[in-house]
């Protein structure tokens, strides 16, 4: 088999050997003169993501600062770091399944839960947490799902819970055909989430208001 080395790493007894391979860019990369040689090109950014079709749906204003591979002790940095302008009164969070990745464990992120919802509370904001969403790997979703689980559990009550997952795909084969690569939602994806998302964020906003 293999040995851990770190957190995060595998050291095989035997070489591995590739015998398939593929290529995913973005819309840069698929424009330039290399553009027919990739295998998929996806369009990412601010202009391809659930929020912004959020926007363009009900015309609430979002201010996406998330960064792709942050963890959310990344998130929570940024979000100390960076005054949000003065109108703002929500914030939309989203993160998790990076600290998995990352090799993470479910206690310091679940502590990173709490310290989001001690932020909220000490700036006066209401807080939608979006659920991480489960992925094609078996393994990794035993994690995702107990991460989901923990969610729910510190935030419940407290903040709005946002659950995407009925529009990525609940079964396996739904979720093959919306991911690039079993983790990243392809641009429809995007689409389809945010369409889902936009009556769910927009009586939030109006059960907040009338509260």
């Amino acid at each position: 088999m293999g040995r851990m080395i770190g957190s995060s790493s595998i050291s095989f007894d035997k070489p591995p050997f590739i015998i398939e391979g593929a290529s995913i860019v973005g819309r840069k990369e698929g424009d330039g003169p290399l553009g027919k040689l990739f295998d998929v090109v996806e369009h990412f950014g601010p202009r391809y993501s659930w929020t912004a079709q959020v926007e363009k749906l009900t015309q609430i204003k979002m201010l996406n600062y998330g960064v792709c591979g942050d963890c959310c002790d990344d998130i929570i940095y940024r979000m100390r770091q960076y005054a949000l302008p003065e109108y703002v009164h929500h914030v939309i969070f989203l993160g998790g399944a990076n600290d998995i990745l990352q090799g993470r464990r479910i206690e310091d992120i679940s502590r990173d839960y709490k310290r989001v919802l001690e932020w909220c509370e000490e700036k006066q904001y209401s807080l939608c947490v979006v659920l991480p969403f489960i992925s094609t790997e078996q393994a990794l979703n035993r994690q995702l799902l107990n991460l989901r689980q923990e969610a729910e559990h510190i935030c419940g009550g407290k903040a709005f819970l946002l659950d995407l997952q009925p529009a990525i795909g609940m079964d396996a084969g739904a979720r093959f055909k919306a991911y690039v690569d079993g983790i990243h939602p392809k641009s429809q994806t995007y689409e389809a989430m945010g369409s889902y998302a936009a009556p769910l964020i927009w009586k939030w906003l109006k059960n907040e208001k009338e509260a």
